[in-house]
């Protein structure tokens, strides 16, 4: 059998199956593998989660300057990325309201039916 591959993926299952012949008995692959560090920037996880990446975008950076003001300075409680209040957050959407994963998708699933709830369009 012939294997056709770039230079980093031929190093990268070398370094993943050192030994092809006896691979089905060893510990699954991935915890073989270092843990991915995980990403805390805004951007890319807006990028990696949103439905509509341009809107959210547009919106996490005014409300939130993209995670750089995370608490509302003009009194109200909302908090976060894209500036959402607890209760909202507690009735709509599940997990953690600071975390900017479940803020993205709690935005994702609200947005399109409520756009008029943010001031920032």
């Amino acid at each position: 059998m012939k294997l056709f591959c770039y230079i980093e993926t031929c190093l990268l299952l070398l370094f993943l199956f050192p030994v092809f012949s006896s691979y089905a008995d060893q510990e699954p692959v991935s915890s073989r593998l270092p843990v991915a560090r995980q990403t805390t920037n805004p951007i890319q996880l807006i990028m990696a989660y949103a439905n509509d990446i341009p809107t959210t975008l547009r919106i996490a950076d005014c409300e939130s300057k993209l995670g750089k003001y995370r608490e509302n300075w003009q009194g109200s409680s909302a908090r976060g990325l894209l500036m959402f209040m607890p209760s909202t957050f507690n009735a709509y959407c599940k997990g953690n309201i600071d975390n900017d994963i479940d803020q993205i998708k709690c935005f994702n699933k609200l947005y399109p039916l409520h756009k008029n709830w943010w001031k920032c369009q």
